[in-house]
């Protein structure tokens, strides 16, 4: 048996975690989740995190703030936005700052699980 990857997920909205979550998890993958920046880079210290994916729109560390303090961390991190407010500017920002893919609220659970496989194979 192949061991899951293990994917660490941001967001303030604990509902919305949740459920990311149990997709995932239901899914075959292995989650971890933080409910802030901050708590996400003392997770992602610890090592052993295939990807990241992370709300833009979150208080205290928003979302750019949290992907430079990743990236910084570990320069190959594989990084998935998932957010309903994504300006163009927020979007060109990220990508420079090494997001690979953004996935728009609401979003399908096939829509989720398609761009995170892309995003783990490349």
């Amino acid at each position: 048996m192949r061991p899951k990857k293990v994917i660490l997920c941001v967001d303030d909205n604990e509902q919305a975690l949740s459920v990311r979550k149990f997709l995932l998890e239901t899914r075959g993958y292995r989650v971890i989740p933080a409910t802030d920046g901050a708590m996400a880079i003392e997770i992602l210290q610890q090592g052993g995190i295939a990807m990241v994916v992370s709300d833009l729109v979150m208080p205290q560390m928003d979302g750019i703030a949290t992907i430079r303090a990743i990236k910084a961390l570990d320069r190959g991190a594989k990084l998935m936005i998932v957010s309903g407010l994504v300006s163009r500017s927020q979007a060109e920002i990220a990508r420079s700052e090494g997001v690979e893919e953004f996935v728009a609220k609401p979003f399908t659970t096939d829509e989720l699980l398609r761009t995170l496989r892309r995003v783990l194979s490349s």
